[in-house]
């Protein structure tokens, strides 16, 4: 499956991280215009809210202690929700 990003997904330290870490999602619209809601979604649910940066970018802090997750941002625009981007997060324990 192709994923088509209408913007940025960075998560910081990266998408590899020790369970129970916490993690800081980036998500930044291609598209610039404000007034948009931005959602943050780990697996299918909502977080947050995120912290709005400027019209086209949010933060969002978060603790991941799934081994594997999925990771979506939507804008709605328009009464139309839309997905910038997404992208599946691993962590684990230690070796």
């Amino acid at each position: 499956m192709t994923v088509f990003c209408k913007g940025v997904l960075q998560v910081e330290p990266g998408a590899v991280v020790h369970m129970g870490s916490e993690q800081t999602v980036l998500c930044r619209s291609y598209a610039e215009r404000c007034g948009r809601q931005f959602n943050i979604l780990l697996n299918r649910q909502p977080q947050g809210p995120p912290q709005v940066i400027n019209c086209s970018t949010v933060r969002l802090r978060l603790a991941n202690t799934a081994p594997r997750a999925q990771l979506v941002c939507r804008v709605t625009q328009d009464g139309m929700q839309h997905t910038v981007c997404g992208m599946v997060l691993h962590s684990g324990c230690k070796p």
